[in-house]
């Protein structure tokens, strides 16, 4: 799945945020690459929970939490 350059700018400023230490940096660049590899949201829905069963704790509410901001940032893009 393709994201348009300020939708993908925004999320990586704001997702960041989110995150706040710099060793779960890795976990934005790991939903970035969970993005690229679906073919549309309903499938990146599934690659994200599919992840989030593997981790534990916090690393499955960031993930949560980024696939909420991303989902929000490209509704607010399509208005």
């Amino acid at each position: 799945m393709q994201l348009p350059f300020r939708v993908r700018f925004k999320f990586v400023k704001m997702a960041s945020r989110i995150v706040g230490y710099a060793w779960k940096s890795s976990l934005v660049n790991e939903y970035l690459k969970l993005v690229e590899k679906a073919k549309d949201l309903a499938e990146l829905e599934k690659l994200v929970e599919d992840k989030c069963a593997t981790y534990r704790g916090r690393e499955a509410e960031v993930l949560r939490m980024e696939h909420a901001l991303l989902k929000r940032l490209l509704s607010e893009s399509s208005r």
